[in-house]
């Protein structure tokens, strides 16, 4: 890994970067910091710095705003070490930080800002720090900007910041946090554009991006801005995973484009000598079009958020969920399960929902939370019998989990109990999940965030456990000022709180694997992704055009190796009868579907994280065998979903609630960060033609490769040139067909 630097240029100036860009931060004639140069080493001529506007965070206190443009934050110092801090202060005494960190090999540098209180005295009502607040170049042609829609079930405008269509939102996690009953589906022919993970593009004029309910659930906190005419542009990522907004917008007089980003939904007080530090933002110049800027994001976050672990990663996980089935409640099934997903070759297996030992039957996740003794009518032998059994014939152990929500009924009780005055409290009132007996949990107090890391790291000790899936499926902010946080920061503590339970966890056990689901996925932010090494993205796994959709958008921010790709159900959908599920009463029954249907969903898995929650025992011999092949294969070229990736065809637009398969190719092309293998995924949807040309990006025009194919179509070399210049040519003959092309480098 090469070396970043921070060092002292002149009296004035510093610079900071590494051998892939640098930053020059110096003094204007009034005295005051502004970004004097920008650029990257790919693309040295261009400067994306905007000198003219001073730099430094923007501050809401008392609802009156505070920066060095409004003339009311004066500029103290600078300070330099392994990063470069630009001191600020406020009449009131507040001193205000602004840190900058490069990468240590990447064009992407981190900003947040500390607030320091040494008065005597508090200061109150801080609703805004910025941890980025910048002004940068644009060309004379308009910019373009791209942006991923959040988790948000049901309708909306196209562009964030305008108000949703005028019809309620459909799914059941909505009329949990919103408070809306079971809505009615529109009518087939007003079916409204589908927003989940929907990469959007478009001319930047004024964009605000926001995180909703969640820290996903409207938008995702991230935006790339593309400048066409300098063929190249920048992207910010901000690490929070409770409320935030960014703004980002074009200044066409000026020709810049201004962005900030900063939690939102909460009001600090700050007593005398307390430091409030902001959750960081990272930023990025790139050289290229939309692929070279996600590349370069996804570098980051694979290389510098994600937490390593030693096991290979991502692992093939297969879900076990019949522990609810009263009739496979023995050791003979278990062991007959998991023997076969030993034989088909998947690496790990986690326990899905209500393990416990006063879970419903099987009913009702919710009730006995906050138990995490196992329980042993679902377990016989108990789970520590089965965590052995499933290590002894090598796949990794693991739990479902959910630590912000707990039964009424189990508190003061069990080994190491919870206390109801931990319960969110909001306007004087428990806050009170979907049944009568369920309550959210306040992390913000000490006493349960102690409670909650005992817990988990005593299940992990007790049951042996390699793997984590941490879920939590409401959303209850605070106001208790009796807790160990103020009236106005409830969700900023929740946050931190759960934070500190996954650092716990992640110093107990440097190796263990996590999956983040909160709400499948409503909670899937950079914050979130510095303690989990992958994400459920969403809850509803099916059809295969949602999972395409779900890894092309996710994977404009976070490495492909990040998304567990699930696969649920291997009979016919009701959807491709035309019934909407749980809404039309003539729905057909379930049958397994042919091999050619059934390859098309694994292949359609292999774009991620591939994960599964499929009864191997039921499946028919033709669905096995492709498993078989599968899993192996899956393994070989697992590694390429760490490394760069180029739509070479995306998805088109879907609609809800019918997620109809589209009437086109799609195509993706991943490539090895070393360069050593590169892996070409070609689906033909339901596309007329039968034959489609890609040319391939990314490879090295001079090496040779060597091509096989899944579909075992003839082995052969093919020269990186021409496989850029003249393209590869892909024969399907059936709709609903794949193909995967594997090259290795010779």
């Amino acid at each position: 890994m090469q070396s970043s630097f921070v060092r002292q240029e002149t009296d004035d100036c510093f610079s900071l970067g590494n051998a892939a860009f640098q930053l020059r931060v110096g003094l204007n004639a009034e005295q005051l910091p502004v970004l004097r140069s920008l650029s990257s080493t790919r693309q040295a001529q261009v400067n994306w710095a905007s000198p003219a506007r001073p730099l430094g965070p923007e501050l809401t206190i008392q609802g009156v705003s505070y920066s060095v443009r409004h003339g009311n934050t004066r500029f103290s110092r600078f300070e330099a070490d392994a990063e470069l801090r630009l001191v600020y202060g406020l009449a009131n005494g507040l001193e205000l930080t602004q840190h900058l960190k490069p990468s240590p090999d990447k064009a992407v540098w981190r900003s947040w800002v500390t607030l320091h209180n040494p008065t005597a005295g508090p200061i109150t009502g801080i609703t805004r720090f910025d941890a980025a607040n910048l002004f940068l170049s644009a060309g004379e042609t308009q910019p373009q900007c791209g942006y991923v829609l959040g988790w948000l079930e049901g309708p909306r405008a196209d562009a964030p910041g305008h108000h949703a269509l005028p019809f309620s939102y459909c799914g059941w996690i909505p009329k949990l946090l919103y408070g809306k009953p079971d809505p009615e589906l529109p009518p087939r022919p007003a079916s409204w554009v589908a927003p989940v993970y929907r990469f959007c593009q478009e001319r930047l004029t004024r964009l605000p991006l926001r995180s909703g309910k969640r820290s996903t659930y409207d938008d995702h906190p991230w935006v790339t801005v593309l400048d066409p005419q300098r063929q190249g542009g920048w992207f910010l990522g901000f690490e929070w995973s409770g409320t935030w907004k960014i703004d980002v917008e074009h200044l066409l007089p000026s020709q810049e484009v201004s962005v900030s980003a900063c939690t939102d939904a909460n009001s600090h007080d700050l007593q005398a000598g307390e430091k409030l530090v902001s959750p960081a933002a990272f930023a990025g110049v790139f050289t290229g079009d939309w692929d070279d800027a996600s590349n370069l994001c996804r570098w980051y976050v694979d290389a510098e958020i994600i937490p390593k672990i030693e096991k290979p990663w991502p692992t093939t996980l297969h879900v076990y969920v019949w522990h609810n089935t009263p009739e496979k409640r023995n050791d003979a099934y278990l062991q007959r399960e998991m023997a076969l997903a030993a034989e088909l070759g998947y690496e790990s297996s986690y326990v899905e929902t209500i393990w416990w030992k006063e879970g419903a039957d099987p009913g009702d996740f919710s009730t006995g939370l906050g138990n995490f003794e196992d329980s042993r009518i679902k377990f016989p032998g108990g789970l520590r019998a089965m965590s052995d059994y499933v290590h002894s014939i090598g796949i990794n152990m693991g739990l479902w989990f959910e630590i912000e929500r707990v039964d009424l009924r189990t508190c003061n009780r069990l080994r190491h109990p919870w206390k109801p005055e931990w319960i969110v409290q909001q306007k004087g009132h428990p806050y009170r999940s979907w049944g009568p007996h369920f309550f959210m949990l306040c992390l913000g107090v000490k006493a349960a965030q102690e409670w909650a890391l005992e817990n988990v790291l005593w299940a992990i000790k007790e049951y042996d456990l390699d793997y984590l899936m941490f879920d939590a499926n409401e959303w209850g902010v605070c106001d208790d000022p009796t807790h160990d946080h103020g009236a106005g920061d409830g969700e900023w503590a929740q946050i931190q709180g759960f934070y500190r339970v996954m650092e716990g966890v992640r110093a107990a056990y440097p190796d263990i694997m996590i999956l983040n689901s909160s709400g499948g996925s409503q909670r899937g932010d950079f914050g979130i992704a510095r303690y989990s090494n992958c994400i459920h993205p969403h809850d509803q796994a099916v059809p295969s055009t949602k999972q395409r959709r779900y890894m092309h958008g996710t994977g404009c921010m976070y490495p492909t190796s990040y998304q567990a790709n699930l696969m649920t159900d291997y009979t016919a959908e009701p959807h491709e009868g035309g019934f909407v599920e749980g809404n039309t009463p003539q729905q057909p029954p379930a049958q397994p579907v042919t091999a050619e249907r059934f390859e098309w969903r694994v292949l359609n898995r292999m774009l991620g994280y591939y994960a599964d929650g499929l009864e191997l025992c039921a499946m028919p011999g033709h669905q096995l065998d492709i498993l078989r092949k599968a899993l192996p294969f899956y393994k070989r070229i697992r590694h390429c979903t760490h490394g760069d990736r180029y739509v070479l065809a995306g998805p088109g637009v879907q609609y809800a609630p019918m997620m109809d398969e589209d009437d086109r190719w799609e195509c993706y092309q991943h490539v090895a960060r070393d360069g050593g293998m590169a892996v070409l995924y070609m689906y033909r949807c339901l596309s007329v033609e039968q034959t489609r040309t890609w040319k391939l990006r990314g490879l090295d025009a001079n090496a040779r490769y060597h091509a096989d194919f899944w579909s075992g179509l003839p082995e052969r070399d093919l020269s990186g040139a021409e496989l850029m210049e003249k393209g590869y040519t892909c024969t399907l003959a059936n709709t609903r067909n794949a193909d995967i092309m594997v090259l290795t480098k010779q």
